[in-house]
């Protein structure tokens, strides 16, 4: 669903079945955030395509944190380009305690990769700028994302 000019939604539909809800950021790179579960991706993938949006298109994939849900569907992209990032802490968290989740639901621990940590702060994406917010709870390297729409006037870009 197209929510405003450059922010595309992919709700989660299975009322039976947990998953993530994804959103899409399309300036001059395209961000995905949060794929979900593996097995939903090819859904993902459907509803992306029908706002003209590829896998390949993918540029950078920003996970919130490591739960199944959120971050299982990485392993989708480790053929594309896309970049995958998420907090030092929660990764951290994944190659210890956090993996045990993915046991309890009878999963592997999914491959993916860290192209580089998100840390709080400003994060610049092209002319796109995200504030990245520590927000541990949920899992102990929960990240909050705000992106900052038009915060970036295209003539001061070098």
């Amino acid at each position: 669903m197209k929510l405003t000019e450059g922010l595309f939604s992919y709700f989660w539909k299975n009322p039976h079945e947990n998953n993530c809800n994804s959103y899409l950021v399309q300036g001059d790179r395209t961000i995905l955030i949060d794929p979900g579960h593996s097995h939903f991706t090819d859904r993902l993938f459907k509803e992306m395509g029908a706002h003209g949006f590829l896998p390949d298109h993918v540029d950078l994939i920003l996970t919130t944190h490591c739960h199944p849900d959120h971050m299982e569907g990485l392993e989708a992209f480790l053929d594309t380009r896309a970049k995958m990032t998420m907090g030092q802490e929660e990764e951290r968290y994944l190659r210890r305690n956090g993996k045990v989740l993915f046991e309890l639901m009878g999963r592997p621990l999914p491959r993916y990769r860290i192209d580089f940590f998100l840390k709080e702060g400003e994060l610049q994406v092209g002319r796109e700028v995200f504030e990245i917010y520590q927000t541990p709870g949920h899992s102990p390297g929960s990240l909050s994302i705000c992106w900052l729409r038009d915060s970036i006037p295209s003539n001061n870009l070098p």
